[in-house]
C-alpha cells in the first residue's frame, strides 16, 4: 500500500511538471505569433518553411506534451486497477 502511495505522489509531482510545460508552451506559443504579428497565408507558408528547415514544427511540441499526458493516464489507470485487484474498490471508497 505505501508502494502505492509512493507511486501517486510522484504521479501527481509528474502531472504538475507536465501542467507547467504545457502552460509555458502556450505562453511561448502565443509569444511567437505575437513577434510575428499579423500575416497573411504567405507570409504563414514562408514562416512554416523556416520551421520545417530548422526540424522544429509548433504542434511537436504540444505532440509530446500529449503523448506525456497520455503516458501518465496509463500509469494512474494501472495503479487504480492494481488497487481495485487489492480490494481497494468503490464500494469501499468513503469519498463519494
Amino acid at each position: 500500500m505505501m508502494q502505492q502511495l509512493d507511486d501517486l505522489g510522484d504521479m501527481i509531482h509528474d502531472q504538475q511538471d507536465l501542467r507547467d510545460r504545457t502552460f509555458k508552451q502556450g505562453q511561448d506559443e502565443r509569444r511567437r505569433g505575437a513577434e510575428r504579428g499579423p500575416q497573411g497565408k504567405e507570409g504563414q507558408k514562408g514562416q512554416q518553411g523556416q520551421q520545417s528547415q530548422q526540424g522544429q514544427q509548433p504542434g511537436d511540441s504540444f505532440g509530446d506534451l500529449q503523448q506525456s499526458q497520455q503516458a501518465l493516464r496509463d500509469r494512474l489507470n494501472k495503479l487504480l486497477e492494481e488497487l481495485k485487484n487489492r480490494g481497494f474498490g468503490k464500494s469501499e471508497c468513503c469519498c463519494h
